[in-house]
């Protein structure tokens, strides 16, 4: 059986809470043909809809190498789901061995406004 890659999860303390793995897949998923200069991260914000509307969530992929690369969208979703799980306020996550860290961040505002980026 293969051993699984660790995965270093950050939360973030306080803060807003919400549910943003539903975006999670969209975010990971438009990653796949970018290639990430070395140190740049890439955002996208995600408003809700519903009785949650005005509030959304930001996501945001880190190239942590030396070259630019592409993330990987197994690796992004893997973290995400993970954060999600453990991290009510959001935070990040990176597979060992990945090349990317990838945040999850629930805001009380909706994207565009003050806080919201």
């Amino acid at each position: 059986m293969p051993c699984l890659a660790q995965l270093e999860i950050t939360c973030f303390v306080g803060g807003p809470s919400g549910d943003c793995v539903e975006f999670a897949p969209t975010f990971c998923s438009s990653l796949a043909s970018l290639s990430i200069s070395a140190g740049d991260t890439v955002a996208h914000c995600f408003n809700f809809n519903g009785a949650a509307a005005g509030s959304s969530c930001q996501f945001t992929a880190v190239n942590t190498l030396t070259s630019s690369a592409v993330p990987n969208a197994i690796n992004c979703e893997s973290a995400l789901f993970t954060v999600a799980d453990e991290c009510p306020s959001g935070g990040g996550g990176q597979s060992s061995g990945s090349n990317f860290k990838f945040w999850m961040d629930p805001n009380a505002v909706a994207c565009g406004s003050p806080n919201g980026i």
